[in-house]
Formats: C-alpha cells, structure tokens, sequence
C-alpha cells in the first residue's frame, strides 16, 4: 500500500483522460494526450490503495478493460471508418462512468482518513462525473441512430458538443485540482499519520 504512489498515478491518469490535445493530420486527428495511458495509469493505482480497494478488484481490470478500449479508440480513425467505432465509443463511456464514480468513492475514504479539506468537492464530482459521461455516452447513440437525418439533428449535436464539452472542461479542472491538493495534503503527512493497512477499519475496507 502506497498511498502517495497511487495518488501520483490517478492523478496524472485523470490529466491524461479528461484532457484531449488533438493533433490533426492528414484530415484526421490524433489526441496527443492518450487517454489509454491514463487508465494503465489508473489500472496500476488499484493495488497501491491496498485496504481502500479490498473487494473492489473489479475496478483494477475495468481500468484494464478500457484502456484496451480507448487503445483501439486512439488508433481505430486511421483505419476503421468513424460510424463503426461509435459502439466502442459508447461501451467506453458507460463502463469508464462507472470506474470514476467507484474511484472518486474510494478517494472519498482516503480524503477523509487524512482530514482532507476538499472531502466535500470529491462527492458533488463524484455524481457530477457520472452523469456527464453516461449523457456522453447516451448523446453519441443518439447521433449515430440519427446520422441520417443530419438536417434535422444538426442543432442537437452542436447543443450536445458544447454543453458537453464544457461540462468535461469544468470537470477536468475541477478534478484535477482536487487530486493534486489531494496528493499534497498526503505528501505533507508525517509517514505515521499516513493510512496504512494497519489503520484501515476492516469494515471499511468492504465498502
């Protein structure tokens, strides 16, 4: 258990997936930021939180899962066509919703074990983060179901674009904010005082 190895890894993973830098190239463009990074990033973070993921293990391989995923994301435009990706799209939204909420959860427990002042932040982002991805996900089924009457939905994807990628700005900074003050505030810990799995509450390590 490491408690500020794992915080250094989620959030430099959370840097990685909630910020995109596109390259374009070729008419096609490439996110310099790779989010598959982040969540190996994430993927090796869940055994450094020792006592906090106990019972959470499925949480390490939906890290794995979509960072195969976002992998395929990353290079599928240069040689699968746009439309068949939007399932994978869709399927990483809904599954990449869910990792968050149990992380932000766990970092909840963390933030309240060292007296975090920022405890409070991390749960209004914890639901705010599930619904935009899961609305993410739901608005990318419902431009692909209705790519065909682009006159008529037009409007709606410049709607769902900006009211969505504000929301995701606003919540990577928000997010990233709090982990790095997070990370500090563990940093700034005497070793002692640190959560370790000796100060865990075994009945706590089970939620």
């Amino acid at each position: 258990m490491d408690i500020k190895k794992a915080l250094s890894y989620i959030a430099t993973g959370f840097l990685l997936i909630l910020l995109d830098f596109n390259l374009n190239v070729n008419a096609l463009s490439a996110n310099i930021l790779p989010d598959f990074v982040g969540w190996i990033l994430i993927y090796l973070s869940v055994d450094l939180l020792g006592g906090y993921t106990e019972g959470k293990k499925y949480l390490k391989w939906m890290a794995l899962v979509l960072a195969i995923l976002n992998a395929i994301l990353w290079v599928g435009p240069w040689f699968i066509p746009a439309e068949k990706l939007t399932i994978l799209v869709v399927l990483s939204g809904v599954i990449s919703a869910f990792v968050f909420f149990i992380l932000l959860g766990t970092l909840i427990q963390v933030g309240e074990d060292i007296s975090s002042a920022h405890t409070g932040t991390l749960k209004i982002l914890r639901w705010f983060m599930l619904f935009i991805h899961l609305f993410s996900a739901a608005g990318s089924l419902v431009v692909k179901r209705m790519g065909e009457s682009p006159v008529l939905i037009s409007p709606t994807m410049i709607a769902i674009s900006v009211v969505l990628s504000l929301a995701m700005l606003v919540a990577a900074i928000v997010a990233l904010v709090v982990l790095f003050k997070l990370k500090k505030e563990a940093e700034s810990l005497p070793e002692a005082e640190t959560p370790s799995e000796e100060t865990r509450d075994p009945e706590e390590t089970g939620h």
